[in-house]
């Protein structure tokens, strides 16, 4: 069910924080993209190299942050963007 509404959906993004267990990844491969956070980047052998890391020691600026949706959902400008992503970007800790 959950992998069907993401088909409909080709620009989504699933975002799953705090993972540590690979259990996760594999349970949310749904067919759409997906952004991890985790401290324990083991858990990412799973996706047999799908993924693209990226070590943060401190947090993305919005711009940043919009930037990187913008590249991973494929859209041509930050401002198509769904408001939700600045959303994201601050519930993450991001900074101003």
């Amino acid at each position: 069910m959950l992998r069907g509404a993401f088909l409909k959906r080709p620009n989504a993004l699933l975002v799953l924080d705090g993972v540590w267990r690979t259990e996760v990844i594999r349970s949310f491969d749904v067919g759409c993209a997906v952004m991890v956070t985790t401290r324990d980047v083991s858990v990412m052998d799973v996706v047999q190299g799908r993924a693209t890391l990226l070590r943060i020691d401190s947090g993305f600026s919005e711009a940043e942050s919009l930037e990187l949706f913008r590249r991973t959902l494929s859209f041509s400008q930050v401002g198509e963007l769904p408001e939700a992503a600045k959303t994201i970007h601050y519930t993450s800790k991001g900074e101003s």
